[in-house]
């Protein structure tokens, strides 16, 4: 029985030990596409970094951040109504009450 027990400990161990290492990966995934973003926003290729902001929100559509970049690049772009559900979305996953500011100055700024 013990044998069992411990059997079954370890597979839990490794299957929380998998999941957090998904986890990491997911995060290095989306940091990366964003960094390509920046990257393609400092080359003006706006379309090609709302690619790669597509992609990371594939990845995870659920991380303030990502909203954030788009809120940015859709503000700078004109595209109001797209960049106020950027903002909009980054302020319903913020967990930072700075980007939330953040995000309520855009909004207020783009709702005048």
């Amino acid at each position: 029985m013990k044998k069992w027990s411990y059997l079954i400990s370890l597979l839990l161990f490794f299957s929380i030990l998998n999941a957090a290492m998904a986890d990491e990966d997911k995060t290095e995934s989306i940091n990366n596409l964003l960094k390509k973003s920046i990257v393609a926003i400092q080359d003006q290729h706006y379309k090609e970094a709302l690619t790669f902001i597509h992609q990371a929100k594939n990845i995870d559509s659920k991380m303030a951040d990502i909203y954030r970049l788009e809120g940015q690049l859709l503000e700078m772009l004109g595209n109001i109504d797209e960049a106020i559900i950027a903002w909009q979305n980054c302020i319903k996953y913020a967990d930072s009450e700075t980007i939330i500011e953040e995000a309520e100055v855009h909004l207020n700024h783009l709702m005048d």
